[in-house]
């Protein structure tokens, strides 16, 4: 019989979190918001959860949400995961950003621009404190007020956030890495918009090319390329 101790209720915890990751990762979100919710009820469970690690599964239920577009609940998952990020850790923690950024993304989702940017230039701010100033979470941040200064109308201000996070991610990433894919694809949107159909449709296949290269063939952000392409294309 298996002698079930803390060490092992640590590590299924931190197993069904990174189940839950590859299945996100394959777009397969559904499985990914199940395991992710194992992984919390999991460590809730525990004779002492890490409140820590808490927080990062519930973060990650609540981007699962987002993409599915379960906004309430994804809301309320993210600021369960504030909430206790408050609590444990130093008010500058990278966390926080990353915490930060993630409820942006709802917000944006949403169509609440404003509030979204605010929460974007916290996180910047957070990050300028805490981070190096090429980090990754720089290039999100840059890349997430790009989307939004686009939706405003805000083209040269959403241009220059696109570029400054394609600068970051050439430098940090390897060339065919799934975010300098969205970089591109979001660069694209822009142009669209814009009414410059040839530099979207250029850098729409440079998007495509990482994404056939880097993300399995059944993943979702290869069907919206195509039908990106494909709109585009009909135009």
């Amino acid at each position: 019989m298996l002698k079930y101790s803390l060490e092992t209720e640590t590590s299924a915890a931190t197993v069904y979190n990174n189940l839950g990751s590859i299945y996100n990762d394959q777009g397969e979100y559904d499985k990914a918001y199940t395991y992710y919710t194992k992984a919390v009820e999991t460590e809730l469970n525990m004779t002492s959860p890490n409140q820590r690690v808490i927080a990062t599964y519930y973060s990650n239920i609540g981007n699962v949400c987002n993409v599915q577009k379960r906004y309430t609940e994804a809301i309320e998952m993210l600021e369960k995961s504030v909430e206790i990020r408050l609590k444990v850790l130093p008010a500058n923690h990278p966390d926080m950003g990353t915490s930060l950024i993630n409820i942006s993304q709802v917000l944006n989702a949403l169509g609440q621009y404003e509030k979204a940017i605010n929460y974007l230039k916290k996180a910047f701010e957070n990050n300028f404190n805490s981070l190096p100033p090429d980090h990754p979470s720089s290039s999100i941040i840059r890349n997430n007020l790009g989307q939004l200064y686009h939706r405003q109308g805000k083209f040269k201000e959403a241009r220059e956030m696109y570029e400054r996070s394609l600068e970051i991610q050439l430098k940090v990433f390897l060339a065919d890495h799934p975010d300098i894919a969205w970089t591109y694809n979001n660069i694209a949107v822009m142009y669209e918009g814009d009414g410059d159909s040839t530099e979207a449709l250029g850098y729409y296949h440079k998007a495509l090319q990482i994404e056939l290269h880097s993300l399995p063939l059944n993943h979702p952000d290869i069907a919206a390329t195509y039908n990106n392409l494909a709109s585009l294309l009909q135009e």
